[in-house]
């Protein structure tokens, strides 16, 4: 029964068909009746925003536009719904077949931000989170997706600034913030993902509702997780310094080659050659040789090592945001 029905303010017409042809639909489609009815500001968004968690879970399983139809359909207001039941299942069934990469989803939100900036049509020149999401349904991309595309977007790299010397980054570090707080029987699960990608059974502490894992090896690996939920999101950051390790490959292949190597072909060449110039010209180019050495080792390491732990960021984060 619609809305203005059950206050006896209007109906029957088809605008009340088409609320209850809408909650029969929304029925088939999740297994249950919505058990609400739908508010201006879920009509604005296009998105049933009161919904329980176990109907939100199978509405973003399904296409944007089926949602936002069902929403218009269920709309508080007659005006607010389609004009007949045909306008209602015309717009169900009008899906847009093509698929979107993630790469593609983030080009479509960068775009459409670009235009809401030159051309801006709502008040403040900005796009709320609802805005997107209903942009992303008019296109045929699921909610889903453009959640995933904004939070890709909203990672941090805070890496440090690439060393001349090293020519690379000293500190890794990957921030991701996640809406709502994990619960901390979900732990033990990201724990075992740390594990398995870092090699490492590592330690495991906790403060409050915090809780960390680090593992410090030394010249080897000195890698830190924290997962810090508060104020309704969840924090995620994956930290590896790699000071130790380039003191350790640096000092060990530069100063093998100059104490090993360098001081008696300096020595020779004196002896020898009598050319001093010469001998410390050729100790130099040794050192230099096994400074691109070390540069090279370790440029490798860390850009095998960012990828690994940039990866386990998202993973954890994707399984917080999964759990909440």
């Amino acid at each position: 029964m619609s809305p203005e029905q059950a206050a006896a303010r209007g109906g029957p017409d088809e605008k009340t068909d088409v609320y209850s042809l809408g909650c029969v639909f929304y029925e088939l489609l999740i297994g249950e009746t919505p058990g609400m009815w739908v508010t201006d500001e879920c009509v604005e968004l296009g998105r049933f925003v009161e919904a329980t968690p176990e109907h939100r879970a199978k509405l973003d399983r399904l296409s944007g536009s089926v949602e936002q139809a069902l929403v218009h359909a269920l709309a508080l207001r007659p005006e607010h719904r389609f004009d007949s039941p045909n306008e209602f299942m015309g717009a169900v069934e009008s899906r847009d077949p093509r698929k979107y990469s993630a790469t593609r989803v983030l080009d479509i939100v960068k775009r459409a931000s670009e235009n809401e900036a030159e051309q801006p049509e709502t008040v403040d020149g900005a796009l709320s989170l609802g805005g997107v999401q209903r942009l992303g349904a008019e296109v045929g991309i699921p909610v889903r997706q453009v959640r995933r595309a904004l939070r890709e977007l909203d990672q941090l790299d805070r890496s440090a600034k690439m060393s001349r010397f090293l020519g690379e980054a000293h500190v890794l570090m990957f921030e991701r913030v996640v809406d709502g707080e994990l619960p901390e029987s979900e732990y033990p699960v990201l724990v075992e993902e740390i594990r398995v990608t870092v090699g490492n059974v590592g330690i495991v502490s906790t403060l409050g509702k915090t809780f960390a894992w680090h593992w410090d090896g030394g010249v080897e690996r000195a890698v830190h997780v924290t997962v810090h939920p508060r104020g309704g999101q969840t924090r995620i950051r994956v930290e590896e310094r790699l000071g130790n390790m380039a003191g350790g490959l640096f000092g060990g292949i530069m100063g093998g080659a100059g104490g090993g190597g360098g001081v008696p072909l300096t020595a020779v060449l004196i002896q020898k050659v009598g050319l001093l110039a010469l001998a410390f010209g050729a100790w130099g180019l040794l050192i230099g040789g096994t400074h691109v050495l070390a540069r090279t080792i370790f440029t490798h390491v860390v850009r095998r090592r960012r990828e690994q732990l940039r990866g386990l960021a998202d993973r954890l984060a994707a399984h917080a945001e999964d759990v909440i």
